[in-house]
């Protein structure tokens, strides 16, 4: 992970957008809503006036991507919103006010719906109007200004500038209202409290695939931003499979749940996870990202294929179960049997004609192999035809009676 991460909030550009733009925010909801573009709108920050300790510079163009101040307690910035309406011919109505942002899933930041408590940014800045009206194919610049009291703990605060369009569709359940939103970051100084951490690095199985889990909490003073990178190398890879999560914001005093998950692993094998985890702070003098630090985790794990063993489990019963009621079958036929003494000229096959039996069952019975030979004075035992055959008795070949005595036929 060579490339710091990015914020991905866009700043100091005029958006031009269409109606193919449109989203919607539903404001019956907990607040947890990204930003929301009005169609035909754009907006962008305006001329600077001030910008305490931030840019010596006279020069107000910003080439950073969001909105970034520095300052002091009890200290004022007045800036001005460009909101410009592309649409020939649609005039819009717009309310104007500042929102705090809030810790997302999955490592994003959303903003505060108008109606939700604001602390921070939400309460600092302060529009010259609430509302105004933008004409079509005109332009409306609006000041406002961001005011620091003078008790703020220092620290560094993300929040966001919005242009709601006025006009809006209702039913009796959600009110609809699209909205564009401006983030900014309001960097207090004073001293920084870094504490963080990587906790809980687990593997559970999700879909019948690992899924790896990790938390990222900030307890500092500052937003701090992250990349994490998971290496797995074990039995089955020729190489290790690597998973990226960039981009990772988490406000002050928040936890992130972040999982990564293993898609199409190996069927088998024992595994080792590496978790790599770079922990970046937003420099707002700078605009730059700083790394603070690179945090590592790992866990071995094993990746056993149970469905597999359970059918061949379940193979195995299956075949001693087999076995054990053919040999009891055979334990049946054999308490059914009588003996029979071969006699010169007798075949395997011509005795089993005699009897009306199988040459097979015979063979199988008295476990003959081939060529199946049989000599005279040899006994067989052979089980009780279904059917009783005519044959003549003769004191050389008569069979011995055990539960019930066949025909007998003379040779």
């Amino acid at each position: 992970m060579n490339s710091s991460p990015t914020i991905r909030p866009v700043a100091n550009i005029s958006l031009l957008l269409t109606a193919l733009l449109l989203s919607l925010t539903p404001l019956g909801t907990c607040g947890e809503q990204h930003s929301v573009a009005p169609p035909a709108l754009a907006a962008e920050s305006g001329p600077q006036s001030i910008m305490l300790e931030l840019n010596p510079n006279e020069n107000l163009n910003r080439r950073k991507p969001p909105l970034v101040y520095q300052i002091k307690p009890t200290r004022s910035v007045e800036d001005v919103l460009t909101i410009r309406n592309f649409s020939p011919d649609q005039d819009y109505n717009i309310r104007v006010y500042a929102v705090d942002s809030l810790q997302g899933g999955d490592g994003t930041i959303a903003f505060q719906l108008a109606s939700r408590p604001r602390n921070n940014i939400g309460q600092w800045v302060r529009f010259d109007r609430e509302t105004v009206t933008v004409k079509a194919g005109a332009t409306t610049f609006v000041p406002y200004s961001i005011s620091i009291p003078e008790n703020t703990a220092p620290g560094t605060f993300q929040g966001g500038l919005v242009a709601e369009i006025g006009t809006d569709l209702t039913d009796s359940q959600v009110r609809i209202v699209p909205r564009l939103i401006e983030p900014v970051i309001i960097s207090v100084p004073g001293r920084k409290s870094l504490r963080y951490s990587l906790d809980d690095f687990s593997m559970h199985e999700r879909d019948g695939e690992p899924c790896f889990h990790f938390f990222f909490s900030n307890n500092s003073n500052v937003l701090l931003f992250g990349q994490a990178l998971l290496s797995i190398e074990g039995t089955m890879l020729a190489e290790p499979y690597q998973m990226a999560a960039n981009d990772l914001t988490v406000l002050q005093g928040q936890t992130l749940e972040k999982g990564l998950h293993f898609t199409n692993p190996p069927l088998w094998g024992g595994y080792r996870a590496t978790l790599e985890l770079e922990v970046y702070e937003f420099n707002a003098a700078t605009g730059q990202m700083v790394l603070l630090d690179t945090l590592t985790r790992q866990l071995e794990f094993s990746i056993v294929p149970w469905p597999c063993i359970i059918s061949f489990l379940l193979l195995i019963i299956i075949l001693i179960v087999a076995e054990h009621y053919r040999r009891r079958y055979l334990r049946a036929r054999l308490s059914e049997t009588f003996t029979h003494r071969v006699s010169k000229g007798e075949t395997l096959l011509s005795i089993a004609d005699t009897y009306r039996l199988n040459w097979k069952t015979v063979a199988k019975l008295n476990k003959l192999k081939k060529p199946y030979t049989i000599s005279p004075g040899d006994t067989l035992n052979l089980p009780f035809p279904k059917e009783k055959a005519p044959v003549t008795t003769t004191k050389e070949n008569s069979p011995v009676k055990r539960n019930r005595t066949p025909s007998k036929h003379s040779h």
